[in-house]
C-alpha cells in the first residue's frame, strides 16, 4: 500500500480500491497519503479496523460472492469489507447518511477506514439518493419502515413517507399494514423484471465494449506506423493515463504487432512502439 509507483488519477474515476489505486498515484514532492497513513495508523480508527472482523461480517451480510465468475454491471466503489466499515462508520459517527458522505469525501482517516481513495475534484454525490438507500436497506434488511428510514436518512417522518410513498407509486416498494405500523418490503414483480432487462442491457454492453476496443486498436496500429513514444499514443487515443492504456492495449501486442524501438530496456525513457514492418502495407 505504501508503494505508490508513479502514476496517476484516471479524472474518469470518482473513487477506487485502496488494493487498485495503490500503484497508479504519483505526486511531485512527497507522498502526502503516506503522511496521512501513518497518522491513521496511530489513530483510534485504526485500533477498531484491527478489531473488527469486517470480512467475516461481509459474508455474514451476504456482500461477499461465493461465485468464481465475474459480476456484471458497474463495479462498485466500495468492497465488501468497506461496505461494511461504513455502516459501521455511520454508527461511530451518529451522522446522518449525507452529513457521512461529506464527510467522508473531505476526511482522508475515513477514506483509509473504509479503503477506498475520493478524487476531492470528483467527489461522490450520487451515493445519499434517499430512494437508493430506501430499497437497499429493504433489501438488506427484508423489509423497512419510516420510523427505520429517519433514523438512516437523518430526515422528518413527512419527508420520508414522501420518499415511501413515491416508490410505491412506481411499484418498487409494496405497504404492508397501515398507520405507523406500516412496513415496506420490496416488490417481488419489480426484482424480476429489473433482472430480466438488466441482462438484456449487459449483453448489449458487453458487445459494444468489444467493438470500441477494436476500433482503439485499430487506430492504435495507424498511427503507430510511425515510432510512436507512449505518452503521443495516450493522447492520441484520448487516454489520460498512460500507464493504463499500456496494459489495456499496447501490452498485448507487443510481439505479435508492435515493436519497441530500444529492446535492451524496457524502462528507456525515449522509448517507443511501432507496428512491425511486415505488418504495414
Amino acid at each position: 500500500m505504501k508503494n505508490w509507483g508513479n502514476r496517476k488519477f484516471n479524472p474518469h474515476v470518482k473513487a477506487r480500491n485502496f488494493s487498485e489505486i495503490a500503484p497508479n498515484i504519483a505526486f511531485p514532492e512527497f507522498n502526502f497519503y503516506e503522511l496521512y497513513y501513518s497518522t491513521f495508523e496511530k489513530s483510534e480508527l485504526c485500533r477498531i479496523k484491527k478489531l473488527l472482523p469486517l470480512r467475516e461480517m461481509a459474508e455474514n451480510f451476504g456482500l461477499v460472492r461465493k461465485s468464481m465468475r465475474p459480476k456484471l454491471g458497474r463495479r462498485s466503489f466500495f468492497t465488501p469489507e468497506g461496505k461494511v466499515a461504513l455502516m459501521f462508520l455511520k454508527m461511530y459517527t451518529g451522522l446522518s447518511c449525507p452529513k457521512l458522505l461529506e464527510q467522508l469525501n473531505g476526511n482522508i482517516h475515513y477514506q483509509i477506514f473504509c479503503d477506498v481513495i475520493i478524487d476531492p475534484t470528483r467527489p461522490l454525490t450520487n451515493y445519499n439518493k434517499e430512494e437508493q438507500l430506501v430499497l437497499a436497506t429493504a433489501f438488506t434488511e427484508k423489509c423497512t419502515s419510516n420510523y427505520r428510514m429517519q433514523q438512516l436518512l437523518g430526515r422528518n417522518s413527512l419527508d420520508v413517507g414522501k420518499t415511501l410513498y413515491a416508490l410505491v407509486g412506481k411499484g418498487m416498494l409494496v405497504p404492508a399494514n397501515k398507520g405507523r405500523w406500516t412496513s415496506y418490503s420490496l416488490n417481488s414483480e419489480y426484482i424480476e423484471k429489473s433482472r430480466s432487462n438488466s441482462q438484456g442491457v449487459k449483453s448489449q454492453g458487453v458487445k459494444s465494449r468489444e467493438v470500441k476496443r477494436q476500433e482503439t486498436i485499430q487506430k492504435l496500429m495507424s498511427y503507430c506506423k510511425e515510432p510512436r513514444t507512449l505518452q503521443e499514443i495516450s493522447e492520441h487515443l484520448g487516454y489520460s493515463d498512460k500507464y493504463r492504456m499500456k496494459r489495456f492495449y499496447i501490452d498485448p501486442l507487443l510481439g505479435d504487432v508492435l515493436t519497441m524501438t530500444s529492446k535492451e530496456s524496457k524502462t528507456d525513457p525515449n522509448q517507443k512502439y511501432v507496428v512491425k514492418k511486415e505488418l504495414t502495407i
